[in-house]
């Protein structure tokens, strides 16, 4: 699976240069931590349009490598539409788009239970951008999770409502049925002292089987279709509680580093669903940054869906005391000589939060955004 490595970011006039390993780039309130932050997934593609936020710049350029290919992405601030070069050769994508999607899938080499079945990359790639605001939907974490597991949540969701649709189908046919029923039985009543009834009877009875026979195939397609969304929803639930196992025997390790009051139970859906024992907000936080790292680790990613980055908008910082932060640093730099990070870059409020590695500072560039 191939990793992705931020290069430089340009927003109009400001560059960013990343190196490969730690970056930390400092600036207090005000400074345009989140706008980076932003400006990376706004060039990825992961977002339509600017939520929030406003860039003083016509231009943002993100310059990466994905596996071999050094890729640059070029996109408007006010545009749906991005520009991804590889290797000289330019293409348009919008953003968000099945088009991009399918690059990234390429790209990345994401591979899922069922291959054929095209999935979600972008939940992917965003679960490892962590941030107060991305993080915010347990309920959408649960499911990049699932996407990361390698689970086709997509071919799921869409044979699901199709079975919803022949449902109704079914239901429709079903009154209709009753209909003809009643009409027929009517009509029979109707036409028994005719001279040529039995002409119309026999009318009537093939009408009725042409009917019954449209019917029965809807009824006997519905049946079978839900028999085997059953069966492959089953499958998917074992291939995924395999992985979750593993997963939660990583989360459980790296946590408990943290020495935390709250033991994690083993229970990731619970996790992200908030059940379990009563957790502090620094708690929660830490165990959320725990699975994401867990999910880094190199044994977990070489069979896990992984871009091989973790991008951190100031998430640890109102959780980290200095041991904590200590314990993170360590953990993060692991991931790094283990193979299964190849870049983390953290965005702190100050040089409390910084460690070694490459340290962008912001200083007063408040020129990156202004007042909404």
């Amino acid at each position: 699976m191939n990793k992705l490595v931020l290069e430089r970011l340009q927003i109009g006039g400001d560059f960013f240069e990343f190196k490969l390993g730690v970056n930390y780039v400092v600036g207090g309130y005000g400074s345009g931590k989140t706008t980076i932050f932003q400006s990376i997934r706004f060039a990825l593609g992961l977002i339509k349009k600017w939520e929030g936020i406003f860039i003083v710049g016509s231009r943002i350029e993100l310059i990466a490598h994905l596996g071999q290919d050094r890729v640059v992405f070029t996109r408007s601030e006010f545009s749906s539409k991005l520009m991804v070069c590889v290797g000289g050769v330019e293409k348009e994508y919008d953003a968000l788009s099945d088009a991009l999607n399918v690059f990234y899938l390429d790209a990345f080499g994401f591979e899922f239970l069922y291959p054929d079945c095209r999935e979600s990359a972008f939940e992917v790639i965003d679960f490892f951008f962590v941030s107060d605001d991305v993080s915010s939907s347990k309920q959408k974490q649960w499911s990049a999770l699932r996407s990361v597991l390698g689970v086709n949540l997509l071919f799921l969701n869409s044979l699901a409502s199709d079975i919803k649709e022949l449902e109704r189908e079914v239901l429709k046919d079903s009154m209709q049925k009753d209909l003809i029923l009643e009409f027929s039985q009517g009509l029979i009543s109707s036409v028994a002292e005719l001279r040529n009834a039995d002409e119309v009877l026999l009318k009537v009875s093939k009408a009725q089987s042409i009917f019954f026979e449209r019917f029965a195939q809807h009824e006997s397609l519905y049946l079978g279709v839900q028999e085997k969304y059953k069966r492959l929803v089953v499958e998917s639930n074992r291939y995924q509680d395999e992985r979750l196992s593993e997963l939660s025997a990583e989360v459980s390790r790296v946590s408990s580093l943290f020495d935390m009051n709250t033991v994690f139970s083993g229970d990731i859906q619970n996790l992200l669903a908030n059940k379990g024992s009563p957790r502090s907000f620094g708690e929660d936080v830490l165990l959320r940054f725990s699975l994401v790292l867990a999910v880094s680790f190199k044994e977990l990613s070489s069979r896990l869906n992984s871009i091989g980055m973790l991008v951190n908008d100031c998430f640890l910082s109102r959780a980290s005391t200095n041991r904590t932060k200590k314990v993170a640093d360590i953990l993060v730099n692991s991931q790094m000589n283990d193979g299964g990070l190849g870049q983390y870059i953290e965005f702190v409020r100050s040089d409390q939060f910084v460690g070694e590695g490459n340290i962008i500072r912001l200083g007063d560039r408040l020129r990156l955004h202004g007042v909404l």
